[in-house]
């Protein structure tokens, strides 16, 4: 979205406050090189919190602040210099911009109270969050068909499309032979999806593609009877089902190269079980459950989004959604700068 923005405003300058694994998850990405080759730079501390991380583990969160990255942020000269702050699901940045827009289909202290409820670290950091969206109530760009309650009753959401880069189904191949097991960035799943990857080599599944680092935590003998998945348009063009963890950025993929999804997940994720049913509700996908999959849920899943009937219809709830989301949050954020330049002036 921001290099959208960039595209209308090629002389801007981006200051993005994020951590080193953000930036070198996306180093093969032709959208995120062209961003930050123009004039982007990344900002804030090298060491340090710069963000909040998720864990399944509570005892991950003892004795921590979740708010040590506000600290590193209150140093950054640029951030009262933007005419423009955006953040992605973190309210808090609201302390130092009112101004600020938020960007996302949750809020992390709405996933993170009910994950983790009565840890310490975790109530002082929801309350401050959540007294700042009450007392602000900021506009935040969501997919219209993704947000969760929370953004929906505590903040002002700009409800936009799904947000895939590919929007020209046409152009995709039309060999499908292939079934891809992807986990997202965190890697929280990565233990159910490794699992998942034995079922469908157990079930004969031929053509396995599969994250690298998924497949690199594979015993050797699943290793040689799969390949990596490169998260080029070459190999989502070639699936015919996605097996994953339905994050936000697997799923606006999938959407638009128009693959069936199979949603499998960690428990305790209120977003994830949030997509997971949101995918099954639209009829794009199902939701396994949290959990590693059995042979019989595996097997049965795959049949059912692979018969005709529910394949018709699936191709036409594809076509029905709107996947123009990325334009639309572009847009708003370009009408906010418009805003600040005419008050400058």
């Amino acid at each position: 979205m921001l290099e959208r923005v960039q595209r209308r405003y090629p002389e801007a300058r981006f200051a993005v406050m994020c951590a080193d694994w953000q930036i070198s998850r996306t180093t093969d990405w032709l959208t995120a090189e062209r961003f930050w080759r123009k004039h982007a730079e990344r900002v804030g501390p090298r060491s340090g919190p710069s963000t909040v991380m998720w864990h399944t583990d509570s005892s991950r969160y003892q004795g921590q602040d979740l708010l040590d990255w506000l600290q590193a942020l209150r140093d950054l000269p640029e951030l009262q210099k933007a005419d423009l702050v955006v953040s992605d699901n973190l309210a808090s940045v609201l302390e130092l911009r009112h101004d600020a827009v938020l960007l996302g289909s949750f809020l992390w202290s709405d996933v993170f109270s009910s994950a983790h409820p009565g840890l310490p670290a975790v109530e002082r950091f929801a309350r401050h969050e959540k007294a700042l969206l009450k007392r602000f109530q900021p506009p935040m760009i969501c997919v219209a068909e993704a947000a969760m309650p929370a953004v929906l009753e505590l903040t002002r959401p700009l409800q936009v499309g799904w947000m895939p880069e590919n929007l020209d189904g046409h152009n995709l191949l039309a060999e499908r032979d292939a079934v891809a097991v992807l986990g997202g960035a965190t890697g929280a799943a990565g233990k159910i999806l490794e699992a998942a990857v034995g079922t469908l080599l157990d079930l004969g599944t031929q053509n396995v593609l599969i994250d690298p680092p998924i497949r690199d935590a594979l015993p050797p003998i699943w290793r040689s009877s799969t390949a990596p998945f490169l998260h080029s348009s070459e190999d989502f063009g070639r699936c015919r089902v996605v097996v994953c963890r339905p994050g936000m950025g697997t799923l606006n993929e999938c959407i638009g190269h128009r693959i069936p999804v199979l949603s499998t997940y960690e428990l305790n994720n209120p977003e994830m079980a949030h997509l997971a049913r949101k995918v099954e509700e639209l009829g794009i996908g199902i939701d396994i459950g949290p959990g590693r999959p059995t042979r019989k849920k595996l097997s049965e899943a795959l049949q059912m989004l692979e018969a005709e009937p529910a394949a018709a219809k699936r191709r036409d709830r594809y076509c029905a959604l709107n996947r123009n989301g990325l334009e639309e949050g572009a847009e708003y954020l370009c009408s906010r700068l418009e805003m600040a330049a005419g008050e400058r002036n």
